[in-house]
């Protein structure tokens, strides 16, 4: 990479660079903002990179951040002379630097502009690379564009720290315009008992709607969509469709709206063609604009683009349905990180756009295991937790129990890479407690090797794999001092209920506990979830077509059932 080395420094400044340095040694009383907004990608001189490292190490290990700290941290690392040598150190920590967090700011803008700048400029190499190679279009890799740009959208991205009675007020004053001036705007779900609980569609909310197959999630969004359409004409809704065709999503429209079967539609159609006209038969219909995307490999990038493309024409979005979670993506081997990566993507698109959406989900198969089949929150969690007493491993620091995780603002972890047995040192982020849940020991001659949920993946030698499916002799592989260990699995009991905890350690998703590779623990960026059951779905005995809807989550409003009628002939709730 060529860079400008004249006074514009196009691609870095070193005079930003010198200055953060500087104010994170002399001024700690900005320390922490620096350390929540900057990493070591901030800074493209590596001399600079390796004290910014240094800083945040010995910040995590609560050591006072003197100059001789600093030149015995690099020192012990063999890169005093790399970063500069001690004259520097001693230069930059003598200087009379009293940076205002305003100017601190402004200085952290640079370096975010240069970082963006040369990512930009990396991609367009590797798209000139690709676009000069002899490979067909369908070799290509384009998902590496996608993630490097999305790298670039999470730097650009700017949060907004408010003061919290300015919110009050601001909150109070829309309140109030709402329900004086626009009250007849407010989206509701058409149903009441619903409504008492979420009270509104809220704008920029990510609402999943989860069940066991042949439960009724789709006929339940598809429902909802019409009584949108029915109380805001010229309504503007998209649909992604990855399971059924853009057809047959407007034939069960019709079907919802004028309760109808479809065979009785397609008579009425015959015998009056000539002069039947559509829009009376379906008028909520050809009101609004409802626009169905039947793709069936689309991304959170995808579904952000044709976001972008439909507000030019419509300016607005009411609602927006994608169908459904688990076919999203590209089914990659890594898949609960993947769900995760989606589901906190779809909200970030929600937040975006202001546009509520509503994500359809199958619940896993724990469902089907226990006797009472009605749902809880937990099966649709993607991965479970840990018991607080497993020993988390790191190479720098003692060893840590997972529990003392939650008290630390970061902490030193090792995360490691399976396919090539890579270690990684990492940050931990977001430790905490998940309450209490039913755990499962995993026992090698006779002792614990580690208590979990049963939904909780570690690695075994056929790659990821939950406890609730291992078996006697399942091979689980172990990591002790950088060295892979094969153990069989003697046997898998119940313990009892524990409080348990969960950690996120990038990059790679999993940490060692008890030298066992574990996976991230995963948690559901939703602001709602409801969870339908229909108890004539297990009973063949039964006549009720009644549904609940199990509010399980719910950020904003209260939790509960309610129960809603389902006509089987024309799949609609009412």
């Amino acid at each position: 990479m060529i860079f400008n080395h004249t006074e514009e420094f196009l691609f870095y400044n070193p005079y930003a660079e010198e200055l953060i340095l500087r104010a994170m040694i002399v001024n700690n009383c900005i320390l922490d903002y620096i350390l929540s907004e900057v990493d070591e990608d901030f800074f493209y001189l590596n001399n600079n990179k390796i004290i910014f490292k240094a800083i945040r190490q010995l910040y995590i290990a609560n050591e006072n951040l003197s100059p001789f700290n600093i030149c015995y941290q690099l020192d012990n690392e063999q890169l005093l002379s790399k970063a500069g040598g001690q004259s520097r150190i001693l230069n930059m920590a003598q200087c009379n630097l009293n940076l205002s967090q305003l100017e601190v700011i402004g200085y952290i803008a640079i370096l975010k502009d240069k970082l963006i700048k040369r990512l930009l400029y990396k991609i367009s190499i590797f798209i000139q690379e690709m676009a000069c190679s002899y490979e067909i279009y369908n070799a290509v890799n384009l998902s590496k564009i996608e993630n490097e740009l999305a790298k670039i959208i999470q730097v650009q991205s700017n949060s907004k720290i408010s003061k919290i009675t300015d919110l009050i007020q601001a909150n109070f004053r829309e309140n109030y315009f709402n329900y004086t001036k626009i009250s007849t705007k407010k989206i509701s779900t058409g149903f009441s008992e619903l409504d008492e609980h979420l009270e509104i569609l809220d704008k920029g909310n990510l609402i999943i709607v989860a069940g066991r197959p042949a439960m009724g999630k789709t006929s339940f969004g598809l429902s909802l969509i019409m009584n949108i359409c029915k109380q805001k004409p010229k309504a503007s809704i998209i649909i992604f469709s990855l399971e059924m065709t853009a057809s047959q999503i407007a034939n069960r429209l019709m079907v919802i709206e004028t309760d109808l079967p479809l065979q009785t539609l397609r008579n009425i159609f015959r015998q009056q063609k000539n002069t039947i006209k559509l829009s009376d038969i379906f008028p909520n219909i050809y009101q609004s604009s409802i626009y169905i995307d039947d793709n069936n490999s689309i991304n959170p990038e995808y579904i952000q683009n044709t976001i972008q493309k439909i507000i030019t024409k419509d300016k607005e979005i009411d609602l927006i349905l994608i169908d459904y979670l688990q076919l999203l993506g590209k089914l990659q081997e890594n898949r609960t990180q993947e769900i995760s990566y989606i589901t906190r993507n779809l909200k970030k698109v929600a937040r975006q756009f202001n546009v509520p959406i509503i994500l359809l989900s199958q619940l896993n198969r724990n469902v089907e295991q226990r006797k009472n089949k009605r749902p809880l929150l937990s099966d649709l969690r993607e991965s479970g937790c840990i018991k607080g007493n497993a020993i988390i491993q790191t190479d720098i620091l003692p060893h840590l129990v997972l529990e003392s995780l939650t008290q630390k603002k970061f902490s030193l972890l090792s995360t490691i890479f399976p396919k090539s047995n890579y270690n990684k040192i990492t940050f931990s982020i977001n430790g905490k407690s998940c309450g209490r849940k039913h755990i499962y020991a995993v026992i090698k001659s006779k002792k614990f090797m580690i208590q979990l949920t049963a939904n909780h993946r570690i690695f075994t030698l056929y790659n990821w794999q939950r406890i609730d499916i291992l078996v006697e002799d399942s091979i689980i592989i172990t990591n002790k001092l950088k060295k892979w260990c094969y153990y069989k699995v003697e046997n898998l009991i119940y313990c009892q209920k524990e409080k348990i905890y969960n950690l996120k350690v990038p990059p790679f998703s999993n940490f060692i506990a008890n030298s066992i590779i574990v996976h991230n623990s995963i948690e559901q960026d939703a602001d709602v979830v409801l969870l339908l059951y229909r108890e004539s779905y297990y009973n063949s005995l039964s006549n009720n077509n009644t549904t609940e809807i199990i509010i399980g989550k719910n950020r904003n409003g209260t939790t509960g059932s309610i129960f809603l009628n389902f006509n089987a002939k024309t799949t609609k709730f009412v």
